[in-house]
C-alpha cells in the first residue's frame, strides 16, 4: 500500500512530466490593422493619441491589441514634401515606440501592366530613399501591395499576362530592396480564392516572392474563413513564410455577406474564437487582421 506522502510525490511528478510534454499555449493569436487615408492620424495629436489608445484595446479589449499596421496615405510625390515627411517620422517614431509594426500600404491594379509597373515601383524607392534619410526609429518596417489585377478588364482575356506583370513587379521590388541593404519586408494583400480557380496555383508563384502574405479573406463564417484559404496557408507553412487572415468590416452594400458591417464585432470575434483551432494547426498562421480601421472602428457591438 503506497503511503498518502509517496502518493503525493508520485502525483506531482506525473504531472510535472505532463506539463513539461505538453505543447505550449499560443495563447491570443496577433492583430493587424489596414488604415487607408491617414492623413489625419498623422498630422492631428489628438487624432493620433486616439488612434494609439484605440489599436492598444480595441472596443475597450486589450486582449484584442493591435501590433501591426498596414498604413496608407502617402502618395509617390508626397516624400518630396518636407511638412509630410517630418508627420510621418514623428509617427513611425511613436509608433515604434508602442511596440508597434508599420507597414507602408499602397498599389493599384494596374501596377501589373507593364506600361503601369513602373509606378509602383517609384513607390517602392520612394520608400527605401525615406528609410535612409531617418534614424532607425523613423523607418517603414516593410511594404505592402494591394495590387489586385482581376479588377482590370482585360483579367477576362490577358489573364496571364497580368499574372506574369504581378510576378515582375514583385520581382523588381524585392530587387530594389535586396540592393538598398535595409531590412525592409515585402507583403501583399491575396483575395482568399487566388489560385483556386480552373485549377490553377498561381498564388505559389506569388508567396515565393513575398516574405508574408496578407489574406483579403472576406467572409462571415467559420466554414468559409478557414476552408477558402487552406491551400495558401499549408503552402506558406511548407515555404516558412507567414500569412495573416484578414476579414471585411466596412459596409458593402452590394456584398453584404462579405462584412461583418451588419453583424457586429460580437459576431465577428466569435467567428475568431471558432476558426483558432483551425488556423493554428498551421505554422503559418501569423493571426488575424482587420480591414479597416474606418470600419473596425465605427463597428456596432
Amino acid at each position: 500500500m503506497i503511503r498518502p506522502i509517496l502518493r503525493y510525490i508520485l502525483l506531482v511528478l506525473v504531472a510535472s512530466v505532463a506539463l513539461s510534454i505538453a505543447p505550449p499555449s499560443r495563447g491570443a493569436p496577433a492583430r493587424a490593422l489596414w488604415v487607408w487615408r491617414s492623413a489625419p492620424i498623422r498630422e492631428s495629436a489628438a487624432s493620433q493619441s486616439q488612434f494609439f489608445d484605440f489599436l492598444a484595446a480595441p472596443h475597450g479589449d486589450k486582449s484584442k491589441a493591435i501590433t501591426v499596421v498596414f498604413f496608407d496615405g502617402v502618395r509617390q510625390a508626397d516624400f518630396a514634401n518636407a511638412e509630410t515627411v517630418a508627420s510621418l517620422r514623428r509617427f513611425l517614431k511613436e509608433a515604434h515606440k508602442r511596440k508597434l509594426r508599420v507597414d507602408f500600404l499602397t498599389g493599384d491594379p494596374s501596377w501589373a501592366l507593364d506600361s503601369s509597373q513602373a509606378i509602383g515601383l517609384a513607390y517602392t524607392q520612394a520608400v527605401i530613399d525615406f528609410n535612409r534619410g531617418g534614424d532607425r526609429s523613423e523607418r517603414y518596417d516593410g511594404i505592402q501591395y494591394d495590387v489586385e489585377p482581376y479588377a482590370l478588364p482585360e483579367w477576362r482575356t490577358q489573364r496571364e499576362t497580368l499574372e506574369a506583370g504581378l510576378l515582375g513587379l514583385l520581382d523588381k521590388s524585392r530587387a530594389l530592396i535586396k540592393a538598398s541593404g535595409q531590412k525592409l519586408l515585402l507583403t501583399a494583400a491575396l483575395p482568399r480564392w487566388y489560385g483556386a480557380q480552373d485549377g490553377r496555383v498561381a498564388y505559389k508563384d506569388v508567396v515565393d516572392r513575398l516574405d508574408e502574405i496578407d489574406v483579403m479573406d472576406y467572409v462571415t463564417t467559420s466554414a468559409h474563413l478557414t476552408n477558402d484559404p487552406a491551400g495558401m496557408l499549408k503552402y506558406a507553412s511548407a515555404t516558412h513564410k507567414k500569412v495573416w487572415i484578414g476579414v471585411e468590416t466596412g459596409e458593402l452594400k452590394e456584398t453584404p455577406r462579405s462584412t461583418f458591417f451588419d453583424l457586429g464585432e460580437a459576431a465577428m470575434e466569435s467567428v475568431f474564437a471558432q476558426s483558432l483551432a483551425v488556423f493554428e494547426n498551421e505554422p503559418s498562421f501569423a493571426g488575424y487582421a482587420v480591414h479597416h480601421w474606418a470600419g473596425y472602428t465605427g463597428m456596432k457591438p
